[in-house]
């Protein structure tokens, strides 16, 4: 690990600098609006009605978004030492390294860290968690095939209709359709069972795949596409019945978009995922050891994090 570290807080908004809270919006004064000097703090944020909130990693994985601030804060700040910190202002003063790469990379780390024993389990498909985490691998390093891209490809379908179903939200009718029958098998395999005892490793597992489709985006989905649309003219050709009333399937966009009809299959962005990951995998470690190992698991990940916004790469453990 090193020395001891400086104490360093975060803040984390979306793409305009707000930050969205469970009391409102923050909108954050960001780096260089205000004519400051570059990497130096700038004008601060007053606090409204209700105080700022500082993050710590280990508090920072439960919010993660798409841009992470370096902040600081006047020393009288509430909560020194905790995990979070109220403040009634704070200024902004830079951005830490933070994006679908790195937000990929961390959920890949998080769900490789507690595989364990069921890194032979194998998915819909025939691969295993292992192998599949190994393809996610060589997909962020450029080293993936159109074989390997279509794989994961059908994996991030398969993650984003069982994230909706295992959050209990309403598929909007996307279930009463008629799926790709392929997708359909492959979600309902994971209402097996088997799956029940490593349930939360799955879903670490599949967060990751769903934050890497947002990082490939076009990549992870064209070769799926052009194959649905072959499989479509051949149909046609063939004569399959009532091709022209035929009921709406399950086809991905070159963008990652996926449609039943007039209905859209929404998928969430890598850092969503990376959240998502880091939280299922904490609770696997909670399930196999107790609630010390999931409250180590995420002191794991806090420092893998800092080490990811920091641009470290010293992390040991399949870091960004």
């Amino acid at each position: 690990m090193g020395g001891v570290r400086a104490e360093r807080w975060y803040v984390t908004t979306d793409a305009g600098g707000v930050e969205h809270t469970a009391g409102g919006p923050v909108a954050w004064v960001l780096p260089g609006q205000d004519g400051s000097a570059p990497g130096g703090p700038g004008t601060p944020t007053e606090a409204g009605s209700r105080p700022l909130v500082l993050r710590r990693p280990e508090s920072l994985l439960d919010v993660l978004d798409e841009r992470v601030w370096r902040a600081e804060a006047p020393p009288g700040r509430r909560g020194a030492g905790a995990s979070s910190a109220e403040v009634s202002e704070a200024a902004l003063v830079s951005e830490a390294r933070w994006n679908s790469q790195v937000a990929s990379e961390l959920a890949c780390a998080c769900a490789e860290h507690v595989l364990g024993s069921a890194a032979g389990v194998t998915l819909p498909g025939g691969r295993t968690l292992e192998g599949v985490l190994a393809d996610a691998r060589r997909a962020l390093a450029g080293a993936t095939d159109d074989g390997g891209h279509e794989a994961l490809g059908r994996l991030a379908t398969v993650a984003a209709l069982h994230r909706l179903r295992r959050d209990r939200d309403v598929l909007d009718g996307l279930e009463g359709e008629l799926l790709v029958d392929g997708a359909r098998r492959d979600l309902d395999a994971l209402d097996d069972p088997d799956y029940e005892a490593v349930a939360p490793i799955v879903d670490a597992v599949l967060a990751a795949i769903e934050a890497l489709r947002h990082h490939l985006g076009p990549q992870l989905y064209l070769r799926r596409a052009e194959r649905a649309e072959a499989l479509e003219q051949e149909a046609v050709l063939e004569g399959a019945k009532g091709s022209l009333g035929r009921p709406p399937v399950l086809v991905e966009t070159p963008f990652g978009a996926a449609d039943v009809g007039a209905r859209a299959l929404r998928y969430e962005p890598a850092w969503a995922c990376a959240s998502a990951a880091a939280r299922h995998a904490r609770r696997a470690a909670s399930d196999e050891s107790g609630a010390a190992a999931g409250q180590a698991e995420r002191a794991w990940q806090a420092d893998l994090l800092e080490r990811a916004l920091e641009g470290d790469g010293e992390s040991g453990a399949g870091a960004p």
